[in-house]
């Protein structure tokens, strides 16, 4: 913070602890008595506006929380990217072409491979 912004804020807070009356609204300058239902249904919507406003923040703050948490496990290789988990790939053991390894490979990673696909893998790699 600026040091000229920090004397404001000072001076601000040195006038609001001196003289804390006016920093009220009387009746005459706020519009209505202290106990009208105009002055509760205010009350009632700033109370209402305060709680979205925390709700929504809230929200917010667990998305990113979540996504940092998401970056960690994969980073840490505790989690693995799927583009549709619900409908694993399966390559019949008599289908053992290139193009459909790679294609699982790339959907659901090496190691949803069997045993006998990642073989045939190491064969064709030397």
């Amino acid at each position: 913070m600026k040091t000229g912004l920090k004397c404001c804020a000072v001076l601000g807070g040195f006038l609001l602890a001196t003289l804390p009356k006016g920093a009220y609204a009387c009746e005459k300058c706020f519009g209505a008595a202290g106990d009208s239902p105009t002055v509760r249904g205010i009350g009632f919507a700033m109370l209402t506006l305060l709680c979205l406003t925390v709700v929504v923040w809230g929200g917010i703050i667990l998305f990113f929380s979540n996504m940092e948490k998401r970056s960690h496990l994969l980073a840490s290789g505790a989690l693995s990217l799927q583009e549709d988990a619900s409908q694993p790939v399966e390559v019949p053991a008599e289908d053992l072409s290139v193009d459909t390894l790679l294609d699982k490979i790339n959907l659901m990673g090496y190691e949803c491979l069997t045993p006998e696909e990642q073989a045939y893998l190491r064969l064709l790699a030397q």
